[in-house]
Order: structure tokens, then sequence, then C-alpha cells
């Protein structure tokens, strides 16, 4: 007599296992070949088209397969893969090339000698990859009251306006910048951080610009002789200290974060604007909230965690994501984890300094931060509720020309930091909420970078 049924029970749930088993194994085989082959194509590609990427047979394994990972990290974001396109501005090679933000359904681009475009997003957003774009431009008077064009009159605008602008901030119908600027006194030159702002008017296309925030703490840039020539130029001034942003902070308030610009004597005097963060208010009133930076290239006010986070060039080593706290000093010039002559020590806790939240021995050159929100779908290339930062060249291969994403636990300590390589200096970020889609500003090829998180597609091969 047969067995019943239920006798084999056991004997086909296994056949089903081993069968669901080889499945998976089948198919993650076949999904990681054709991983390998797409990855060896672009790598080939590359070999082809740029020699630093072409096989030497003198170069050693470890190598190669860092130029591997290096593709593998522009196909794939945290095991999700991403759309990307690039498209090219009409202007030249600058530093900075420019900063963007959105305004409702427009993008509000500032180009890095201070001329301002704009557009819809949705026809960013319809251009297709490597396209040329074709932004508007603002009337605009921000060179003629940032003094900028004061210093032609001299033969060195390209000198003295290469860090002209510093950031953008869209906030209600304002349009702030962050700049550079100049007015002579008699046969000085003098240079000042300031903020101006604009109402934003579309009507008109016209931006007209007013100081929102400026001190009487001019540094002297230079003088005239009787010939009106330059006759001394102050060498301390280091305008590749001169980053600086801008924040909505609340109640009508701001942030704003001012590099050192060199003035290493003035970083720890609290009556001094240099290597702070101020917290300013509409009237042109300020309080300092931290001392101690030395050229902030990123800052965040995170309106849900109620934190403040920056980022900050080090010198040598030493870039660092920082979380602000009022009253506090982070250490510059004296204590840094990089490597110049006056730091005397790299224990930021143990001279009761602001340890950083995280700190590079090899710098990427870290610039813009950014949140994600906290309410984007899931599955997506970037966690809700993380962090974005961009970073420029870096100090060695690889180190720079990246995004970095991290999160934030609910103690305030950074962790799940990974690095998106993306083979360009990044100067800023913005956010397109409505769209979910992440906007990059890249200087060496002068374009617009644009991550579409909402699509999982191969990355372009713009790169």
């Amino acid at each position: 007599m047969d067995k019943p049924f239920y006798k084999y029970i056991t004997f086909y749930i296994l056949l089903f296992f081993l069968f669901l088993v080889f499945s998976i194994i089948f198919y993650g085989g076949f999904k990681l070949y054709d991983r390998i082959k797409v990855s060896q194509k672009r790598i080939y590609d590359l070999e082809q088209k740029f020699t630093a990427y072409q096989y030497d047979k003198k170069l050693n394994r470890l190598e190669f397969e860092n130029i591997y990972l290096v593709e593998l990290s522009k196909i794939r974001i945290n095991r999700h893969n991403y759309n990307f396109k690039k498209l090219q501005l009409n202007q030249e090679i600058m530093f900075p090339a420019g900063y963007v933000d959105i305004y409702k359904d427009k993008l509000i681009f500032l180009s890095g000698d201070g001329n301002l475009f704009h557009d819809k997003l949705s026809n960013i957003h319809n251009y297709e990859n490597e396209d040329n774009l074709n932004l508007a431009k603002f009337d605009s008077n921000l060179i003629d009251v940032s003094g900028v064009r004061l210093l032609s009159e001299f033969g060195g605008s390209g000198l003295f306006t290469s860090m002209f602008v510093r950031d953008t901030l869209i906030s209600g119908d304002d349009i702030f910048v962050v700049c550079n600027t100049y007015k002579k006194i008699d046969n000085k030159i003098f240079v000042n951080p300031a903020i101006l702002k604009s109402k934003i008017d579309f009507e008109t296309n016209t931006l007209e610009f007013d100081f929102f925030f400026k001190t009487d703490q001019d540094l002297l840039y230079f003088t005239l002789n009787e010939n009106n020539e330059i006759d001394f130029i102050d060498d301390k001034i280091d305008f590749r200290h001169s980053g600086g942003r801008i924040q909505k902070y609340e109640k009508n308030k701001y942030i704003y974060a001012v590099p050192d610009y060199g003035q290493l004597g003035k970083v720890e005097n609290k009556n001094s604007i240099y290597g702070k963060i101020l917290l300013i208010d509409l009237e042109n009133n300020y309080e300092v909230v931290t001392f101690g930076h030395r050229n902030q290239q990123g800052l965040l006010y995170d309106k849900e965690k109620k934190i403040i986070l920056s980022t900050e060039h080090g010198p040598s080593g030493g870039d660092e994501i920082n979380l602000i706290k009022k009253g506090k000093g982070y250490g510059w010039p004296f204590i840094s984890k990089g490597i110049d002559p006056q730091v005397i020590s790299d224990d930021h806790e143990g001279n009761n300094y602001e340890e950083p939240l995280h700190y590079w021995k090899t710098n990427p050159g870290i610039s813009q931060i950014i949140k994600i929100p906290e309410d984007i779908k899931k599955n997506r290339a970037f966690k809700a509720g993380s962090y974005l930062v961009a970073s420029l060249r870096g100090s060695e291969a690889w180190s720079g020309r990246s995004l970095w994403n991290f999160k934030i636990n609910e103690n305030n300590n950074l962790f799940d930091l990974t690095q998106i390589y993306v083979g360009d200096r990044i100067r800023d970020l913005a956010y397109d909420k409505v769209n979910e889609k992440i906007i990059l500003v890249l200087e060496n090829q002068v374009s617009f970078g644009i991550i579409d998180t909402n699509k999982q597609n191969l990355l372009h091969n713009s790169f």
C-alpha cells in the first residue's frame, strides 16, 4: 500500500528549500557577474580615454584594485544604484565656481565672479546629460556694492576677485550673499567680510543689494603710492582662508561663519569676528557663538535636532566636522589634528577645547554640508535624516573630490561615514525636496551635477 502524502512532506520541504537556495545563488552569481562586466567595461573605457587610468604592468595589484573600487563607488552608493547627470555651465573655470540655492520652484545660481542666474527647476531637470545650461541672468548691483569693481582700477581684478563671493542663501523672499567687500580711504584699500541682501524680484529681473551685515573690523589690504599704483600688499591676509557661510537660525536670526583670513592673533580675541561663528539679527547686531576656527567651508542648522554643524579646513591634515556648542572654543591656531608651525597639540579635550565630531588625517578639502530630509521615502540612495558633505581637491589622490554621507545618533555622535568618489571638486550642494534631487556645483568641469535619488539606474558615464 502506498504511503500517505504527509509521509513525504519533509522530503518535499527539503527539496523546495534546496531549490530556493540554488535559485538565490544562481541569481546572485548572475548579478555579480553582470556587475563585474559593467565595471570592467567602465574601467576599459577610462583606460582608452584617460592616460591616468591606463593599466601598466608595473602597477601593483593594490593600486589597480583601488581604481576598481573607485569605479564601483561611482556606480553604487550604500548598496543602491543612483542616476547622475552633468549639465555644463557657460563660464570659465574659476575658484569658487559658484553657489546654488532654491527659491520656490526655481534654482538660483551665484557664479564665482558675482553674476546671478536663475531657471525653473523643471527646466533644469528636463535637460539631458551633458547638455549646456541656458540660464536667465539677473540685473544686479552686487559687484558695485561690494567694491570689487574698484579693484580693477589697479590692474589686479583677476587676483583680487578670485575669492570674491563665498556663499548664498535664500530665506523667504530675500537672497543673501556672503562676500569680501572693499573700500578706499585716502591711499589705502581695505577688505572686510560682509553679507549683502536683496529682495528677489522676478518681475523686473533685478536684484538690488545693500549691506545686511558688516562691521568696522576692516583689514588693510594694500596701499597706493602718489601715482595711484600698488605700493604695499599685506601678504598676511590669506584669501585661501576666506571661506564663510550663512544659515538661517531661529527667530529671525542667522548664523555666520567667518574664517581667520590668516589673522591668527585675532582668532581667540572675543572682540574680533575672525575665526568665529556669529549669531546675527536683522539690525546688524551680533554675538560670538564659538571661536577657534580656521577656515569654515560648510555650515548647517538642523531644525529637527536643534544642532549646528560646521565643516572646517585643517592645515596639513585635520579637516573637521564640528558640532557647534555656544561659548566653546575649537582649538585653532594652537590645537589641531593637523600639522602647522604654531600647533602645539592635537588634544582638544585635554586643552579645554571641543573635539571634532570627525577629522581626517589626509584632508579631503571638505566643503558644504546639507541634510537629507527625515521624511523622504525609504529605499533611496541616501538614508533619510543622514548628512551629506562635499569635498574639493583633497591633499592626495582619491582623498577629495567626493561626497561623504553619514548619520548622527541621539547622543550626537557621528557614525556610518561613507565616501562616494565623484571625481571633481564639489564647491556647493543644494537639496531639491520636491523632486528629491541633489544639485552639486562642480568646479573642474564647470557644471552642475544632479543626483536623482528617486531612480535607481546606473550612473551616467560623465567622468
